[in-house]
């Protein structure tokens, strides 16, 4: 596991050890919260033992990271302002300005209150949903410390974090879930051992195809050049951990395929083969932490450098300003996000075989939902890494470009790909009692907030409030500002989108109140962004004036008048998905036309994944 920050040789010599070895215990203890829930989610049956002992494990693990996470914090304060220990009054007022007015402060705040709500949902209910909620906050608990903890990544600053965050959670739920493991062995059965393992096994590829995508990502930007990864310590070094991965990714699958099968053929040898996968996994695990923590005492090649800004909205958003903003930039700047990169292809490689898994069974699958979840997914790789991700700090009408089209272009084309009916067919049932994710999907989809979230009248309001309240509250600037607040407004607007248009397009021959409630539910949308939009471009003041008046005009562009065209992006992709989903339920609405898009029929789908329940449906 990485760990973060540096001592510095103004503390005293009790902070000199206890501050990394606190840290140490930090992320030890958060690995063993975060893979356990995340195993315990995925593997175990909530009526078994090896579930109560799981999370039983994540909770008394959360109180030793929360504790970790306030001493740490407190010993951090000391190193960074060199004090020394002495709790007086103004040490007291001091630190407390430290943890209320300083971002460092503010950030450990935010990890300590995160930890400490999962004790408080891993003792007091044994739902697995509960579970999940928990398992989420753990693995948001660790992104504090990827703003905090990061190294200079220069230009590439936002880049670099992401992939650290990347890092650190997928580091986390591969060696947590080995321990969790190793705690649960003694109440597994035979049987379940086997299938717990497969399950980690799954559990721990993923989390390696993510820790080499984040540390190639993390090593181009820190390292710089080829030069300096060739001729510098610090390069060896990541080209010494890189190996080390790759070593364990491929040795890993080859070893854990070995295992599985002693188990298949020895059900007196299982305990054996169980003890060579962990002592294999924890050697390697430890040549590749090694490197890191070696690597964290070498200097990086590419010195700290104080950037010298050009104009004050480079300095405001802390990058370059990229090239005259127009049709041919817009469409050839780039400015990678890891995170959505990583989504998108997994996205597009899981519907691929999943597609590939209904045709070669001898169903239908129509090629106009493959074509479209590509669009879709095409669509939003662009947004979040393209021309729009480039210029939506500095200018207002990015921004806009950026929320509608990820409302209203891409989270229709993604809901038309239909890829919750696509893993309902391919996804085979479980028979244990745990979740996988056609169990996931289910309980999801039959939950009372999803129910009512899919309603037409309640999804349009919730479209519209959102719009309402990006535009004229903080969370327009600060989306802008923080690359929190940008995360957050791509998986916002998407998620409010898909919502949007599921209500619309669910059920390709639904009854006449149905349709027209879908079709009442379109119209005031449209509306309400005709008004919207139109009110942007005729008489709004400026939208977020603290931010974008105080850029000084990049390239000479008036603020207001750059808003007046986010306006016009409003009206447009307002009207074209209106004119769209109208289009749609027109088509729906008459069988014959219908017919052509319906699901597979029920013998087709018992081909594919099996006997399913009666009360499947394979909507989105």
């Amino acid at each position: 596991m990485p760990m973060h920050g540096e001592v510095s040789e103004g503390a005293n010599d009790f902070v000199l050890w206890a501050l990394p070895a606190m840290k140490l215990l930090f992320n030890v203890s958060g690995a063993a919260v975060t893979g356990t829930l995340v195993l315990a989610c995925i593997a175990l049956n909530p009526d078994s033992r090896a579930y109560a002992r799981a999370l039983n494990l994540a909770g008394a693990s959360a109180v030793v990271w929360a504790l970790a996470s306030i001493v740490a914090a407190v010993l951090d304060y000391l190193d960074k302002w060199g004090e020394p220990i002495a709790f007086t009054e103004s040490f007291g007022q001091r630190l407390i300005l430290f943890f209320t007015d300083v971002g460092l402060g503010q950030l450990w705040v935010a990890t300590t209150v995160i930890i400490s709500v999962i004790p408080l949902l891993c003792f007091g209910s044994r739902r697995l949903s509960v579970a999940a909620v928990a398992a989420v906050l753990a693995i948001a608990g660790w992104v504090p410390l990827a703003l905090m903890g990061h190294p200079n990544y220069g230009e590439a600053h936002e880049a670099g974090i992401v992939a650290f965050a990347l890092h650190i959670i997928s580091a986390a739920v591969w060696l947590g879930g080995l321990m969790a493991l190793i705690v649960l062995r003694p109440v597994l059965e035979q049987e379940r051992l086997r299938h717990v393992v497969l399950r980690y096994s799954t559990l721990a590829l993923v989390s390696f195809v993510v820790l080499v995508f984040s540390g190639v990502l993390r090593a181009q930007v820190t390292v710089g050049t080829v030069e300096n990864l060739v001729s510098s310590p610090f390069g060896a070094l990541v080209a010494v951990k890189m190996a080390a991965i790759l070593f364990l990714g491929v040795i890993g699958f080859v070893q854990r395929r070995w295992v599985l099968s002693l188990m298949d053929r020895q059900s007196s040898g299982r305990q054996r083969a169980f003890w060579w996968l962990v002592a294999f996994e924890v050697l390697v695990m430890a040549l590749a932490s090694g490197a890191a923590v070696t690597l964290l005492r070498q200097d990086e090649p590419v010195p700290v450098l104080v950037v010298d800004y050009r104009v004050l909205a480079e300095s405001m958003a802390d990058e370059p300003l990229p090239p005259d903003p127009g049709v041919r930039t817009f469409l050839t700047e780039t400015l990678f996000d890891p995170l959505w990169i990583v989504l998108v292809v997994v996205g597009l490689f899981c519907y691929i075989v999943g597609v590939r898994r209904v045709v070669s069974h001898g169903a239908r699958w129509p090629a106009t939902r493959t074509l479209s979840w590509t669009a879709g997914m095409l669509v939003l790789l662009y947004v979040t890494s393209g021309g729009v991700n480039h210029y939506q700090n500095f200018l207002l009408s990015a921004q806009v470009l950026a929320q509608m089209s990820l409302a209203t272009v891409v989270a229709p084309l993604l809901v038309l790909g239909r890829p919750i009916g696509l893993a309902l067919l391919v996804v085979r049932p479980r028979e244990d009692g745990s979740r996988g994710v056609r169990e996931w999907i289910q309980a999801a989809s039959r939950s009372r907030v999803s129910r009512a979230l899919v309603q037409p009248y309640t999804a349009a309001g919730l479209a519209m409030a959102s719009v309402l309240a990006y535009y004229v509250s903080p969370l327009l600037e600060w989306s802008a500002r923080e690359l929190l607040g940008h995360q957050w407004m791509v998986v916002h607007f998407l998620s409010v989108g898909c919502l949007f248009a599921t209500s619309v397009l669910r059920g390709p021959r639904r009854d006449a109140p149905s349709r027209r409630r879908a079709r009442n539910a379109v119209l005031a949308v449209a509306v309400f962004y005709a008004l919207f939009g139109g009110w942007m471009v005729t008489g709004a003041p400026l939208l977020s004036a603290d931010w974008y008046t105080a850029m000084e005009r990049p390239w000479g562009i008036d603020p207001l008048v750059n808003q007046r065209l986010g306006g016009w992006y409003v009206l447009l992709l307002g009207m074209a998905q209106a004119a769209g989903l109208t289009a749609l339920l027109s088509r729906r609405s008459n069988p014959a036309a219908s017919d052509r898009s319906a699901p597979l029929t029920s013998a087709e789908q018992t081909t594919v994944t099996g006997p399913t329940s009666a009360g499947d449906e394979l909507t989105t």
